[in-house]
């Protein structure tokens, strides 16, 4: 309606920090991470960004990524210990809602996480693409795809050859990731 609304989460801090932020939309909700703090989530619900509930107050990730009806996070940390090749993804969100849960020991939700053991170096970002979801490291390239069984999802790796430079260094144009590369942009 033209009126500007200052949205900066309460637990916000003025910060001089580099490291970079990810935004992904899921379920008519804006989320925003850094991997040195707590996601924070806004929507019609709540006047400012705000940490996200159900998620564990001592968990980062680097990235947060919606895929479908789930949030996804990459190169996590749990309590101090970083686990830089995991993908850690929560429970479905209904519109308008965030994920109830964050828990992959719940057997009621559909919350889990996964350690790729082939992944040679930590998770710089990932981005949906079609029906897969593909997460990028500096020389490879996995596609996460759903399951349909209590695994939720299955996971196999795409291409060694090739990776992504950064955080936020892909995009989805017409169906396709461009993406930048160490050596170049390359499309897939």
């Amino acid at each position: 309606n033209g009126v500007e609304a200052e949205v900066t989460p309460a637990s916000g801090a003025v910060s001089t920090s580099a490291l970079p932020y990810t935004h992904t939309t899921l379920a008519g909700l804006s989320y925003l991470n850094r991997s040195d703090r707590v996601p924070v989530y806004f929507g019609p619900a709540v006047s400012v960004y705000t940490d996200l509930p159900n998620w564990t107050s001592t968990h980062r990730c680097r990235v947060l990524r919606g895929f479908k009806s789930y949030l996804i996070a990459l190169d996590a940390s749990k309590a101090g210990t970083n686990y830089p090749t995991m993908v850690k993804w929560s429970d479905t969100a209904q519109y308008g809602s965030v994920p109830g849960s964050w828990d992959e020991t719940d057997p009621t939700t559909n919350a889990g996480e996964n350690t790729l053991a082939e992944a040679s170096t930590p998770f710089l970002d990932g981005l949906p693409l079609r029906n897969s979801f593909i997460i990028y490291n500096s020389s490879q390239a996995f596609m996460m795809t759903e399951s349909g069984n209590l695994d939720v999802f299955n996971f196999r790796k795409l291409f060694d050859n090739r990776g992504i430079i950064n955080t936020n260094c892909v995009a989805e144009v017409q169906g396709l990731h461009y993406v930048f590369g160490f050596n170049d942009i390359y499309v897939h």
